[in-house]
């Protein structure tokens, strides 16, 4: 079977026993998330030199004066223009102990609902902060989406977390600065709920390739571990591992894109169960059916993929309809929608919540309106249920909510489906965990 889409540029990592992570890098924009990426291409051998000059080529009609290695991720014409992701992208590269699956998450505000999309099973978080002080004052700061990234992650269930503190170079390897940030964003990391022994704090300048894997030169005071070190020697949590054993076969679809000659190719993560080539899959909403045609994940064609692993299939029938946010399942055993579910949540609207407020609910990588209706109110610190239907909900304040999706909608297992983010008008306004489902559609 012939590639889903011309990766000469990309080389495939190939079939092998090593075991993949995934890695959602986070961050405010221009803070070097994709120059970090593409110098991880660059430094593990997986970009040729073709392509590279074909970049080279690009920069300099762009007229800037260097090659830019995060036009390895920012591919489109906008993203270049506007010096920043605007969606998802995803890359992989091998080490000596794993295949890392890196997705690059947009760090501006309007493109929160892609970062959750590039949240979903992730196992490790990257975030990277500007060393600069004025760049790391817009990174960290309250309205900034490292904070957002961050809170969000922990809240989704990444329990180990990198941070790249970057630009270093910019801030002639201080060691002073090093220090100073590390203290702070030591501080921070705990509050967002990481565990410290779960979380390495690595300084590294991207652009000029420095204490990515190989040691920095201009830093004698840093003794610590480049980033490809703090990778590999992590604590690996993965959730998807432990939900997914003997769950049905549930593929979040992530991005679907028509390609030339080849036609309609989903992509997206394998969060239970065992998709195969040829299989006969239904997809949810729409009820549609069909085999898989063909089955690859990062350019290398497969016969089956397992939880945990990103893919791109294309069906046998190209008139089927598919989405971000739909779920991919075996005929035998589809997803069925709910029309109301029972969740636990918590309010951060900068107001107050009323019955019949109607926010878009995030659930694995769909996004869907829901009706709340307040149940009981409860306490924080224990979890204790106090007061039947309670008239509003304020700032930091729980509560047991009914959810009335306003159109079809999957909740349920694995633990994907059952994380919810609430956000209204480009802010996360709450947070949510299934508690079960009410009725089903």
């Amino acid at each position: 079977m012939s590639n889903i889409e011309d990766k000469s540029s990309l080389p495939a990592c190939f079939a092998s026993e090593k075991p993949s992570i995934n890695i959602a890098v986070l961050g405010h924009e221009n803070s070097g998330k994709s120059s970090l990426i593409g110098q991880l291409l660059l430094s593990l051998g997986k970009v040729d030199d073709e392509y590279w000059d074909r970049i080279a080529q690009d920069c300099q009609d762009a007229d800037k004066d260097y090659t830019e290695p995060a036009w390895l991720c920012d591919t489109l014409e906008d993203e270049r223009e506007r010096n920043c992701s605007t969606d998802i992208t995803t890359r992989m590269v091998e080490t000596e102990k794993y295949k890392l699956v890196l997705t690059d998450v947009p760090g501006r505000r309007e493109y929160v609902k892609s970062a959750i999309v590039g949240l979903c099973g992730a196992d490790i978080a990257l975030a990277v902060v500007s060393a600069t002080e004025e760049e790391f004052g817009e990174n960290y700061k309250r309205e900034g989406q490292l904070r957002e990234h961050c809170y969000l992650a922990g809240f989704m269930g990444v329990k180990t977390l990198v941070v790249a503190i970057n630009k270093m170079d910019l801030c002639g390897w201080s060691e002073q600065r090093f220090d100073d940030l590390d203290y702070e964003l030591g501080r921070f990391v705990l509050r967002a709920g990481f565990h410290k022994d779960l979380v390495k704090r690595i300084p590294v300048s991207a652009l000029q390739q420095e204490n990515i894997t190989t040691a920095p030169e201009n830093a004698s005071w840093y003794h610590g571990l480049t980033l490809i070190e703090a990778l590999e020697n992590l604590p690996r949590r993965t959730m998807i591992e432990r939900r997914s054993s003997g769950k049905p076969l549930r593929v979040a679809i992530q991005v679907v894109r028509q390609v030339p000659s080849v036609g309609t190719v989903a992509y997206g993560m394998v969060a239970s169960g065992t998709l195969t080539l040829g299989m006969s899959v239904t997809v949810f909403p729409t009820g549609d059916t069909f085999e898989i045609y063909s089955l690859e994940s990062f350019g290398e064609a497969i016969d089956e993929a397992t939880p945990g692993m990103m893919v791109a299939f294309t069906p046998s029938d190209d008139s089927v309809e598919l989405r971000r946010g739909h779920v991919v399942s075996a005929a035998g055993d589809p997803a069925v929608g709910c029309k109301s579910f029972i969740a636990s949540v918590i309010s951060y609207h900068p107001g107050r919540i009323h019955n019949g407020y109607t926010p878009i609910v995030h659930c694995g990588t769909a996004r869907v309106p829901c009706r709340i209706e307040l149940l009981q109110r409860a306490d924080m610190r224990t979890g204790r249920m106090f007061e039947e239907k309670p008239e509003e909900l304020r700032r930091r304040e729980g509560a047991l909510v009914r959810m009335v999706p306003t159109k079809p909608m999957y909740v349920g297992d694995p633990s994907l489906f059952r994380t919810l983010i609430i956000r209204d008008n480009g802010s996360t306004v709450g947070l949510g965990r299934l508690y079960k489902i009410e009725e089903f559609a």
